[in-house]
Formats: C-alpha cells, sequence, structure tokens
C-alpha cells in the first residue's frame, strides 16, 4: 500500500491528521515533506504547464485542432 498522509510533528512525534488503517506495532518507511516545499513544488509545476492560463474553456472537444492546427478526420462518420 503507498499512501500519502498529512502529519503534524509535535514535542518530538508525528501525528497523522487521519486514522491510518495499518496494525498495532507494523513498521512503516516515511519520506518526510515539508508541507511548504510541497506547496512551491506544485506552483512550479502548474506555471510550467500553464493550468488556468488559457482563455479556451473548450478543449478537450477541440484537442486536435488546438495541438495540431486543424480539425482531424474522423473514423466514424454519424
Amino acid at each position: 500500500m503507498l499512501k500519502t498522509v498529512e502529519a503534524v510533528y509535535e514535542k518530538g512525534v508525528l501525528k497523522p491528521l487521519k486514522k491510518l488503517r495499518i496494525g498495532e506495532h507494523e513498521k512503516v518507511e516515511l519520506t518526510i515533506v515539508r508541507k511548504t516545499e510541497i506547496d512551491a513544488m506544485s506552483k512550479k509545476a502548474l506555471s510550467i504547464i500553464g493550468i488556468g492560463k488559457s482563455n479556451f474553456k473548450d478543449t478537450a472537444a477541440r484537442h486536435d485542432e488546438y495541438l495540431y492546427g486543424k480539425k482531424l478526420r474522423t473514423l466514424i462518420k454519424p
């Protein structure tokens, strides 16, 4: 099971913000990443791909036209 869980560090103990479904005394492996680092990485990634900056609201319907510059013929005729 791979799961990301937010936790708070208080008085030398990491306290998960949600209940964990693991057994008592079960060993797990932790990777610690500060929330501020995640927020910074997310902002950088979103700025690279330009989420929310496009004026196009129909990108799913007209994906090929925007991507290739022309409408592609459909394989199935109505």
